[in-house]
């Protein structure tokens, strides 16, 4: 598992209240994690979406070699460092070798493609699996 090194990066707008967008961060975060590490079948990734004054997009990712245990400390280690880093910003993301998060103030997430239906003659269709 790597947590170092980390980057962070940042929107430059400040929050007009700080100190409850910071924890509204924090405790969606932190329940992102819990989410992402509880069941395999979300493959160590999770994301959110909630309104406050705007809608916030969430997203948390681990590398598929971590344990669900390494993951969900490899999450809170980087949050725990991020949310001091980049406290009261409207947007940001944070990152190390095995996992990663990011929040904005703007949708970031595309909706999965629709699944790909066999053509007629039986081949398959679309890629899957893709980054």
């Amino acid at each position: 598992m790597g947590i170092s090194p980390q980057f962070y990066m940042w929107n430059a707008t400040n929050a007009t209240q700080p100190d409850n967008f910071n924890e509204i961060l924090g405790k969606t975060f932190s329940n992102l994690s819990i989410v992402a590490t509880s069941n395999p079948l979300n493959h160590m990734y999770a994301t959110s979406q909630t309104n406050v004054t705007s809608s916030i997009e969430f997203m948390v990712q681990c590398t598929p070699d971590l344990s669900p245990t390494d993951c969900l400390t490899c999450l809170n280690s980087i949050v725990s460092k991020f949310l001091k880093s980049v406290a009261g910003k409207k947007g940001g993301r944070s990152a190390s070798t095995s996992c990663n998060i990011r929040y904005e103030l703007y949708p970031f997430l595309l909706d999965p493609p629709a699944p790909s239906r066999p053509n007629s003659d039986g081949g398959g269709g679309g890629k899957h699996g893709e980054f």
